[in-house]
């Protein structure tokens, strides 16, 4: 008897220790399976991830790269919040949309792949350029036509003209006529402004903060003062007319 049950807890022992490790190599095969998906999961997120940022960056090089200022801006302004079409890019493709919110140009392009999507995001500043370094003036006034001076007209530092300065007044001010100097062009933001400024005669307005208008026009005595003590103004006009 005792032999009987020693053999049928050693085959009890055998069938849980085989039980034992069918159970294991069930769970490691599933943990191996899983494994498998999560890094095929993992790698087309990447390759979606490659896909949107690559283009995020054409769009980005396909509008900084030509020169003219103004065609550049209204190319990004005929693209702003359109989702594209999806555009193929090696086995995946990806959707591209622009936004702005101010000066901040966003970029955001969604990869797909193989069932896996990803996004990716590229930012552009927008800054207006004059096309010239700072402080690269001289003079208080500078043309590269004629000035002539009439009559009493005050002018706090010199004059400078690629052309001919005559004076017919008692002005006395510093000049340099015919001079050889060039400045580069300066790149003027697009105004459709329909504002217009009055300066009434001897009276004084001031202006604090950026601004584009259409006219602004000072009456005799007239004072337009800028208020710099938050920092540059950026004032866009049409056109200015000083009444003397």
């Amino acid at each position: 008897m005792i032999k009987r049950s020693q053999k049928g807890m050693t085959m009890i022992i055998t069938l849980i220790v085989i039980f034992v490790f069918t159970v294991l190599g069930v769970v490691i095969w599933q943990y191996g399976i899983n494994s498998v998906k999560q890094a095929d999961r993992s790698c087309k997120q990447k390759q979606a991830y490659f896909i949107a940022r690559s283009g995020a960056e054409a769009l980005s090089s396909h509008i900084l790269k030509g020169s003219d200022t103004e065609i550049i801006k209204n190319k990004i302004d005929s693209l702003l919040n359109i989702a594209s079409l999806p555009v193929s890019i090696e086995d995946g493709s990806c959707t591209i949309t622009l936004s702005r919110d101010g000066s901040d140009i966003t970029i955001e392009s969604v990869g797909y792949f193989k069932g896996e999507t990803s996004s990716a995001a590229l930012e552009i500043k927008e800054i207006i350029d004059t096309g010239m370094p700072p402080y690269i003036f001289k003079n208080a006034i500078f043309a590269t036509g004629s000035i002539t001076l009439n009559g009493n007209v005050s002018i706090n530092g010199s004059l400078e003209s690629n052309d001919k300065i005559t004076i017919n007044g008692s002005s006395k001010p510093g000049f340099i006529e015919n001079s050889p100097r060039a400045y580069p062009g300066i790149i003027f933001p697009q105004n459709n402004s329909t504002t217009k400024m009055e300066v009434s005669k001897n009276t004084t307005s001031y202006i604090d903060s950026d601004g584009f208008y259409d006219e602004i026009n000072i009456d005799k005595g007239g004072i337009l003062q800028f208020e710099l003590t938050g920092g540059d103004l950026t004032i866009v006009a049409n056109n200015v007319n000083v009444s003397g």
